[in-house]
């Protein structure tokens, strides 16, 4: 079978697909290339494989904050653009937490190639907090991120690909925008994932994952710009100490057997965080790991035949196959913070190789199921994006509604807000949403009574 593999280094491809682009295509499968995998994995665990796999872009995702802006010229160098042809992206800033927004913000709005930034262009809020970003270059290597600075913390939108832009049709790209606070007491992990793989005859290898929520309507940040957020502690003995994203001395601080994720945690859940380290091993070792938060549910995972895990908070093992890879699975709940997972690990005899999990750089769940993932959803996710920019195209041919039609629908808006019936993010982003469209019908019916 003769299956291209998506190019999840080309930021470009990777920003076509929505998180629930990948989740569907992994509850779904895609024949004849992946199984769906419905049966096989949680809805829970369906969308954390989503969240991994959107977190490989280069850019920071959509619910991580630079904690710096760092000043750009409008243009930094030529771009391949399709010439003669420009686009229109609009939106507004929301903010989440009390609906304050400042007036005449300074919102930016950069394209990259690759890891590139490559054009820049920054405007001012209007009195109804929207933005609108004119002759916006088109091209199929582009993707664009709006950003605004609030609190000495700058916050993003969602991206969108160069190719997705229409010439002269605006694409909606809110920015929501959060007060902060430094009580990080709430802060709750739904899953931790804890993999152990023997790296040599003397050495074991452990990644720990966390999957973090924040109930608050509040970013959580340290004391200052810069100081910890949530606080680690590493078993003793622990060496080579790395990270899937940030390095040591930037987004992550260390002293001996701690370190610190600096990085503000942005309401609502999927904030991930993982890294690994190895751990001196003889025959049998027992291994405290803390636990810096609250965990609901805790997943531990070892190759079969290889080590054997005990704990008297662990369910007994069960036996996986995964990508023709044997695991045996344990998994424990309800840990609270600083409590300690006490595991007993124990040698296994194997003449199979060590480090069957690979390298560093294939991370948790990516070293179990991404790879599924990465032979086939491209198929699936190119062919529900061509589907849905034709649905997009063909109701835009039919023309925008009219003005009386969309005022029905903010007046609805604001009385499912008022009844309860959704959060002040949904309704002011939707809101937002409305207000531009309205805008739009009024420079179309205005530019028709010009003619």
């Amino acid at each position: 079978m003769n299956v291209t593999l998506p190019d999840w280094s080309n930021p470009a491809q990777l920003a076509q697909h929505s998180g629930l682009d990948l989740y569907t295509s992994l509850t779904n499968g895609i024949p004849p290339a992946m199984p769906n995998f419905e049966d096989s994995l949680s809805e829970e665990e369906r969308w954390e494989v989503a969240g991994y796999i959107q977190s490989l872009l280069f850019l920071l995702p959509k619910k991580e904050i630079i904690l710096e802006a760092v000043p750009t010229p409008t243009v930094v160098r030529d771009i391949p653009i399709i010439e003669g042809e420009t686009g229109i992206i609009s939106g507004g800033v929301i903010n989440a937490t009390n609906g304050n927004v400042p007036d005449r913000m300074e919102v930016t709005l950069n394209g990259f190639i690759n890891h590139d930034m490559v054009t820049t262009n920054v405007v001012y809020l209007d009195s109804n907090h929207s933005f609108r970003f004119i002759d916006v270059p088109l091209g199929d290597d582009l993707i664009y991120v709006v950003s605004v600075q609030y609190g000495g913390y700058t916050f993003t939108s969602d991206i969108i690909s160069g190719e997705d832009l229409k010439p002269d049709v605006a694409y909606n790209l809110p920015v929501v925008i959060y007060e902060v606070t430094t009580d990080s007491s709430q802060i709750w992990a739904d899953r931790m994932h804890v993999f152990l793989d023997k790296r040599s005859e003397n050495t074991i290898q452990i990644v720990e994952m966390f999957l973090l929520n924040n109930p608050t309507d509040r970013l959580v940040v340290g004391e200052q710009p810069g100081e910890p957020v949530i606080t680690y502690k590493l078993p003793p003995g622990a060496t080579n100490l790395f990270f899937d994203s940030g390095e040591l001395g930037e987004r992550f601080i260390s002293v001996e057997e701690v370190f610190a994720d600096t990085q503000g945690i942005l309401p609502g859940g999927g904030y991930q965080v993982m890294f690994g380290y190895n751990l001196p091993f003889t025959d049998q070792e027992s291994i405290s790991i803390n636990v810096p938060v609250p965990v609901n549910n805790v997943v531990v995972m070892a190759p079969k035949g290889e080590l054997m895990i005990n704990g008297n908070q662990l369910a007994p093992g069960e036996d996986q196959q995964i990508q023709d890879m044997n695991l045996v699975v344990y998994t424990a709940s309800d840990l609270s913070k600083n409590e300690a997972l006490e595991l007993i690990v124990s040698n296994q005899p194997s003449e199979a190789p060590y480090g069957r999990f690979g390298s560093k750089n294939n991370l948790v769940i990516g070293i179990v199921v991404l790879s599924l993932v990465l032979i086939s959803v491209g198929l699936w996710l190119s062919w529900m994006q061509l589907k849905n920019r034709k649905a997009s195209q063909e109701a835009f041919e039919k023309g925008l509604p009219s003005a009386d039609a969309v005022l029905d629908q903010i007046i609805a808006l604001d009385d499912q807000f008022q009844a309860g019936n959704m959060t002040r993010e949904n309704y002011l982003q939707r809101r937002v949403e409305l207000k531009n469209k309205l805008r739009e019908i009024d420079e179309k019916t205005s530019i028709q009574d010009a003619g």
